[in-house]
């Protein structure tokens, strides 16, 4: 079966999940065509909700202190072709605790980060609808083995902050990471995550299906809301991976 032409032609989701779980019998051909697809979609929908964002009145906020405004902020940054020593050396430097998922490292080998974190000021009103948005973070590649460290060697890779602390209201200080697994595998399921059941690649298609924002799968928004209808808006723009 070519699922490859499956994938592009139908519920790309479903396909990849049923792809995947084929493990001894995957086509390398076909895995590599599938990944590649999905990778080039991800960027052309992190450059798509950028637009759209920064025509808005999205307020970005500050990395380094995840509070204050941040005016022209540069929301991600793509490797350069053929620039993967970071994520080997995460690699190299986490093997002994097994392997980490392929999509995870195809897709730091094409970025270094993404981040999203914001609000909407009309959100954050007083007595005003304010939803937990949850925008989609990919922490520097740099920071990846660090933190790892730091955070005395997990059984998951941390790659971006919770969606309590993405709010600045609380959280458990813990990251969003990937799962190591015992034997090479295309996707595992995300740490940390108010779902336990979400592997990685599905967190990415959530982020996408809601304009950059997964928290928003879990919230009513008042149909005639401005900013629910810039979401539509990105929502229809979105490359399905």
């Amino acid at each position: 079966m070519n699922y490859y032409k499956k994938y592009i032609d139908g519920n790309k989701r479903k396909v990849w999940h049923e792809f995947f779980s084929l493990n001894g019998d995957i086509d390398e051909e076909y895995a590599t065509l599938i990944l590649e697809y999905f990778i080039s979609g991800f960027k052309e929908n992190i450059r798509i909700i950028d637009f759209f964002l920064k025509n808005s009145n999205y307020a970005f906020v500050n990395a380094d202190d995840g509070c204050s405004i941040e005016e022209n902020k540069i929301t991600y940054l793509f490797s350069q072709p053929n620039d993967s020593s970071i994520i080997e050396n995460v690699k190299l430097h986490t093997q002994n605790h097994g392997h980490l998922p392929l999509l995870f490292t195809e897709i730091y080998r094409h970025i270094d980060y993404v981040d999203f974190e914001g609000f909407f000021p009309d959100w954050k009103k007083e007595n005003y609808f304010n939803p937990l948005i949850d925008p989609l973070v990919l922490l520097p590649s740099r920071y990846l083995l660090d933190i790892w460290e730091m955070n005395n060697k997990p059984n998951y890779l941390g790659f971006g902050p919770d969606a309590l602390a993405k709010d600045n209201t609380s959280g458990s200080g813990l990251l969003y990471g990937v799962f190591f697994s015992n034997v090479k595998t295309i996707d595992t399921k995300i740490a940390n995550y108010h779902n336990e059941d979400v592997f990685f690649s599905d967190y990415i298609r959530n982020c996408f299906e809601w304009g950059g924002f997964a928290g928003l799968e879990f919230e009513k928004i008042p149909e005639n809301d401005d900013i629910f209808l810039l979401i539509k808006k990105i929502k229809k723009e979105m490359i399905e991976i």
